[in-house]
């Protein structure tokens, strides 16, 4: 089988990734929307940020425009999917600090230790 006739089978294969089009569309913009949100505050008008998915075609699973709770609910997914590495990585980081144990130091010190009398 050639590239060319499994060419309709990759692009359907790839654009399902089991998100919704409102994950995708939020993702792809995530360090933008990210930066207006520090900007704005607290109460961020979703309904405006689902007018302008909606502008760029993104619909909800009814083919309809996303609601405010959606587009927030979908925030929260995205924001905190991309962060869950983060917090993986940094609690083994603080963890071996805050107990005292520095491998870098124990280390030095074993290097300082007294040799034994020379005969």
């Amino acid at each position: 089988m050639t590239d060319q006739a499994l060419d309709p089978y990759v692009r359907a294969l790839s654009t399902g990734s089991g998100r919704s089009p409102v994950y995708r569309w939020m993702r792809a913009r995530h360090d933008r929307i990210a930066a207006a949100l520090r900007l704005v505050g607290s109460r961020p008008n979703w309904d405006g940020l689902a007018d302008m998915a909606m502008a760029d075609g993104v619909r909800d699973a009814r083919n309809g425009r996303p609601s405010a709770a959606t587009m927030r609910n979908t925030w929260r997914r995205v924001s905190g999917e991309l962060a869950a590495p983060a917090r993986r990585v940094a609690p083994q980081h603080i963890t071996a600090a805050s107990h005292g144990h520095d491998p870098f130091r124990a280390a030095l010190d074993a290097t300082k230790a007294p040799i034994g009398k020379v005969l």
